[in-house]
This record gives structure tokens, C-alpha cells and sequence, in this order.
């Protein structure tokens, strides 16, 4: 069953759906383009009831509906012990225990426009490690329109992923031109040349302008020009050899047209990416490339900044948060929907910001970081562009750690900054700040609080490596089910623990033919052996830690439970 995944707004808003006209403008085209069979409707508002017109507009269609009430990110009832690494754990552990999704879920399509930042970087870190489809949906006049914008990119170190990161790298310095093969050599390692390229890329035809029109247009050009050549020709050779000099320079001419369009036939194939061929080769690139290591270097911070007519918010904002933004470089992007003066703001908010930063901290360059989403279409391309800001601030910056934060990405961007976050290894964070208004809540606690860390490619490689390994699976379910069951209680694999060691404890919850039983190991010293390993390959994935010889679960390693439905 394919079903939908969701965050619902606010009720009281815009796109909150009070009846099932304004649910079919909201939603009605992305269940149609993904096929959905249900929805899961998730509520961070304090509240477990369906939206009226959630519920009306699934009636009609003949779908499934389900109501799933999350954690509310309310820092104003945290205390000085939450640590704000873990908050992203804990609250998609809820997101998973209180809904139908699981390891065994089936297709998941996963809307990431609605919600807060935090929220849509929780469901996107479950497409990562579930998979599925991303989609956004843009407005419209009757209703909005659903985009897909996941991806389907070569694997890691294989030559296909050197032709497309080459190809992105090529595009991002000449977005008007489309390269042959030896203009592609040198750009990245390992590029294969000639007719290796376009055997690299079989599969990914899709991604490319139809070369086939190329070719014909060319085709139709030649025969203009033989034809115009044939109309003239024979008034031409008879004034040539009346001794013109003009009919000889005309027919020189025409000659050499024919010739060159001949030329263009035979020359080396470009290769022309489409938007959604750009939009895969850049998080190509953002996999395939790795900045220089530098021990001690730099730390670096990338802004996203939505165009405002003041560019002082900029500095209000560094100076709530600037306590928890302990970088030494900082980046801006500067952009929204829509907008035709996004230059002089970027121009303006770079001006304030280095005037409060300082000019050396401040590398990005106005003119070079602003972008404008059309109102219309273009999301796509819009979100290829920015992807390619973050590239340049990366390429041209190179030894210095970037970070990202999340909290001023447009809704729009989320699929592309997501991913290419995760790709290219960029940790990301989210400052939980107050919705109303501006500022942060009243909590008390200093602003590194309000600083949550979000899920990095390395936790979520770890959850992902999980769910595929059965005795690494069975292990972790265990420990996590253990500690839901007795959260006071303690856990290991030594004689001291009695039943509360991982094999006896899973013999008891888990019955025989139960897809997280472990294999029956009828001697103590080869059961302590075989939990040893476990325990250690849970432990190198950054599953669990140890406090003293107890098994606790990380946050990754929690996450990993949930799924596992423990």
C-alpha cells in the first residue's frame, strides 16, 4: 500500500484543511501523482483529531486516513538536563510508535512543505533510511501542484557517479554550454572518455536532452543550406565564369555553410543535462565530492536567509542566537518566492551582517548567493541553483567545515538542502525559536539549548544498516524493548544480569518463528560469544554505549528500535 505522509498545519491557517474543498486544493494533485492509499497525518498542535477535510476528502476518494498525534517542540518545558543532540531522536521515536510506520513499511511518500523545518527534516531523515519519494506541493489556482523531488543518482566511487558529478561540475561553470567527453576530462577522477561515457550512463537517458532532435535540427539545417545553395547555383557558376568576382565569393560562402553544417554532424556528442538530469547531477556532485581535511581548521556556518525588506533581522537574529553560533566563517543565501530585487537585498544583508560579523568572517560574495523561486514552475531548476550556491561557498572555501542551518530554508528547497546536506556529509542544525514573533522562548536555559542537532549521514547509515541486518536488528529490538519495559532497569551480556541479558530476554518477548528471535545458541559460553559480537558491531555502528558494562541505546540506536517495532 502506498501511503502518504504529511505534517498539518496549524489550525486557524492557511493550509490548515477545514473541509474537503480546501483538503483537495491542498493535497488532491499529490495523491493523485503518488498513488496513495492512505494518508498519515501528522499533528505537532496538541492534538489527535483529523482534520475535517482530511477526513471528507479521503472518504471521497476512496482512501485510508489516520491521524497521528507527535511531539510539540516546546523548549519553554525543557529542562537544563535535555540534551538538544538527542531532542531529533526522541521525537521521531514518537512519530514512529504512534503511527503505522515501520522497517516493514510499504511504499512511504513523504510531503515536505508543511511543518516547521525540524518537522520535515524528521520525515526526511525516514525516507533516508526507509526510502520512498519526497514531494513538495506549489501553489495553484485551483489546487497546488505536487512535484517529486527524491532522487536516483550512481553509486558511490562507480564511474557513473564520476560522468554525472563531472557533468554538474561542468554546468555549474558554464550553464549555457553542453560539454562533449574530452571537455569532461580532468574535471573529476576516473571520467571515463569516448563511447565509455554514454555506455556509464545507460539507465540515466532520462536525465538528458534528446539527442535525436539535435541531430534532425541539424540535419534540417544542412538541407537549408543545400537547398538555398541549388536555387542560386546555377546563375552563380555562369557569373563566376563571366569572371565575377562577387558570384565566386558567393558561392565560396555557400560551400563553406554546407561544409560546416556536414562538420556538425559528425563532431563529438554534447552532452545536455534536462532540469531533472541537473537536479540528480548535483547531488551527484554533492556525494561524489570531498573537501580537503584540515585538522583544527576552520568552522564555517551557511545562513539561509529568506529576502526581507530589513536587512537588520539578519543581525537580530545573529545576536539571539549568536552565543550557540560558535563558527569562525559564516555564508549567506539570500532568496524566496517570487522575488525581483533579491540582488540589492543580498547586498544589504551582507553589508549589516559583516558590519556586526566583520568583513573577514564573511565569505560569501551578495551577488553570487541570491536566487528567486518563479511563482509557477521552475522549482526544480530553482532548487539546482541553490545546491550550487552551497557547492561554490564549499569549492571556494575549501579546509573549512561548513555546517548548515536549516531554520530559514524556504519549504520549497527542502528535498534539494536535505539531501545534498546528507550526501555531501554536511552536519545540520535547527534553532527552536519562537513561531509568533521573533525571538526565542522564554525557557530559561542559555541559547546552545535552543541549538538541536539534526540526524547526519552517519546516524542515519547506522539506522539504515540496522533494519538490513537481521542479527544486528534482533540485538538492538531486544535492548530497545528492554528499556520500554523497564526504563529503570539495566542490561548486558555478562552472568551478573541473569534474565536481562540480550538472549534471554529476547527468548521471552520474542517467540519462536518471530522475525526478531534470535537462533537458538544451547551453550552459555558459545551464547556469550556470539552477544559479544553483537554487542560490538552495535557498538562500532553507534547503536548503543556502554555505562560501565550496561547497554544503553543511543539516539540512532532508539530510532533503530522504534522501527523495528521491538
Amino acid at each position: 500500500m502506498i501511503t502518504l505522509v504529511l505534517f498539518v498545519a496549524k489550525q486557524g491557517t492557511p493550509n490548515f484543511p477545514e473541509d474537503e474543498d480546501s483538503a483537495n486544493h491542498l493535497f488532491g494533485d499529490l495523491i493523485k501523482k503518488t498513488g496513495a492509499k492512505k494518508i498519515i497525518a501528522l499533528r505537532a498542535d496538541s492534538s489527535n483529531v483529523m482534520p475535517a477535510g482530511i477526513t471528507e476528502l479521503a472518504g471521497s476518494l476512496g482512501i485510508e486516513s489516520e491521524c497521528v498525534q507527535v511531539d510539540k517542540l516546546d523548549p519553554s518545558i525543557w529542562t537544563g538536563n535535555v540534551n538538544p543532540a538527542n531532542i531529533w531522536g526522541d521525537h521521531l521515536e514518537t512519530i514512529i510508535l504512534n503511527s503505522p510506520i515501520s522497517s516493514d513499511s510499504s511504499e512511504l511518500c513523504f510531503m515536505l512543505n508543511s511543518g516547521s523545518n525540524f518537522d520535515a527534516s524528521l520525515i526526511c531523515a525516514l525516507y533516508e533510511e526507509l526510502g520512498g519519494s519526497l514531494w513538495i506541493t506549489e501553489r495553484g489556482v485551483s489546487r497546488n501542484t505536487a512535484i517529486r523531488l527524491d532522487r536516483r543518482i550512481p553509486e558511490k566511487e562507480s564511474a557513473a557517479e564520476a560522468a554525472l558529478a563531472g557533468l554538474a561540475r561542468f554546468f555549474l561553470d558554464n550553464p549555457e554550454s553542453a560539454p562533449t567527453t574530452s571537455e569532461l576530462q580532468g574535471l573529476i577522477d576516473q571520467i571515463p572518455s569516448g563511447k565509455g561515457f554514454e555506455n556509464t550512463l545507460r539507465g540515466y537517458e532520462d536525465y538528458f536532452e534528446d539527442n535525436k532532435l539535435r541531430l534532425l535540427k541539424l540535419q534540417e539545417e544542412l538541407q537549408e543550406a543545400e537547398q538555398a545553395f541549388a536555387k542560386e547555383k546555377d546563375k552563380l557558376e555562369e557569373n563566376r565564369r563571366k569572371g565575377s568576382k562577387d558570384a565566386a565569393a558567393k558561392i565560396k560562402v555557400h560551400e563553406e555553410r554546407i561544409r560546416n553544417k556536414h562538420m556538425a554532424l559528425t563532431e563529438p556528442k554534447p552532452y545536455s543535462l534536462n532540469s531533472k538530469g541537473r537536479y540528480n547531477a548535483t547531488l551527484t556532485l554533492a556525494q561524489q565530492w570531498r573537501p580537503l581535511a584540515v585538522n583544527a581548521g576552520h568552522r564555517g556556518l551557511v545562513i539561509f536567509v529568506r529576502s526581507v525588506n530589513e536587512s537588520e533581522s539578519v543581525v537580530k537574529y545573529l545576536k539571539e542566537h549568536y552565543a550557540a553560533l560558535d563558527f569562525d566563517k559564516y555564508a549567506f543565501v539570500v532568496g524566496g518566492i517570487d522575488i525581483s530585487d533579491q540582488r540589492e537585498m543580498s547586498i544589504r544583508i551582507h553589508g549589516k551582517a559583516k558590519e556586526y560579523l566583520g568583513d573577514s568572517k564573511v565569505v560569501s560574495s551578495p551577488g553570487e548567493v541570491c536566487y528567486s523561486i518563479p511563482a509557477n514552475g521552475g522549482v526544480r531548476d530553482a532548487s539546482s541553483e541553490v545546491m550550487g550556491i552551497l557547492h561554490r561557498i564549499r569549492q571556494s572555501n575549501d579546509g573549512i567545515e561548513w555546517n548548515i542551518d536549516t531554520t530559514g530554508v524556504v519549504g520549497l528547497l527542502r528535498p534539494a538542502i536535505y539531501q545534498y546536506a546528507h550526501l555531501a556529509g554536511i552536519p545540520s542544525f535547527f534553532i527552536a525559536k519562537q513561531y509568533p514573533g521573533s525571538g526565542v522562548y522564554a525557557s530559561g536555559l542559555t541559547g546552545s539549548k535552543h541549538f538541536l542537532s539534526l540526524p547526519n549521514r552517519s546516524q542515519i547509515d547506522a539506522i539504515r544498516s540496522c533494519l538490513n541486518d537481521e542479527k544486528l536488528a534482533s540485538f538492538v529490538a531486544t535492548v530497545y524493548r528492554f528499556h520500554r519495559d523497564n526504563p529503570p532497569g539495566e542490561i548486558g551480556i555478562e552472568k551478573k544480569y541473569g534474565n536481562n541479558r540480550p538472549y534471554d530476554f529476547n527468548s521471552v518477548i520474542f517467540k519462536t518463528g518471530h522475525p526478531l528471535r534470535m537462533d537458538d545458541i544451547p551453550l552459555e559460553n558459545t551464547r556469550f560469544k556470539a552477544m559479544k559480537r553483537r554487542l560490538k558491531k552495535a557498538k562500532d555502528a553507534g547503536l548503543v554505549h556502554l555505562a560501565g558494562s550496561d547497554i544503553h541505546l543511543t539516539p540512532e540506536g532508539i530510532v533503530a528500535g522504534a522501527l523495528l517495532k521491538g
